[in-house]
């Protein structure tokens, strides 16, 4: 039996995702050696989700500092709500994203 690995993360980490490619090449390289499983945070769980108007001035700070010490770049569909936080239909709620497995197996 390999030891395990577990990463906890949460989906709407902007740090959680600019380590991804860390995690995918752990994984890629000690998958043979390493059993591997995630912890989802639920950063963001509410009865009534908030509008995502609410962080979107911190993130759109936060975001230009995730993607100039990681390399990373965060999405045109997340920049477009990052830009434009009135017009945008999202509401961050964490539950899905903290119940569904992942990309790992």
């Amino acid at each position: 039996m390999n030891p395990t690995m577990w990463y906890c993360y949460d989906a709407y980490c902007g740090w959680c995702y600019g380590f991804s490619p860390v995690i995918k090449k752990l994984y890629d390289t000690c998958k043979q050696t390493l059993a591997f499983d995630l912890l989802s945070g639920g950063m963001i769980l509410n009865e009534q989700p908030p509008h995502f108007s609410g962080m979107a001035g911190y993130i759109a700070e936060a975001y230009k500092n995730v993607e100039a010490t990681t390399g990373i770049r965060f999405g045109e569909d997340d920049l477009w709500h990052i830009q434009n936080p009135n017009e945008s239909d999202w509401y961050q709620d964490g539950l899905k994203p903290a119940t569904q497995r992942s990309f790992y197996p």
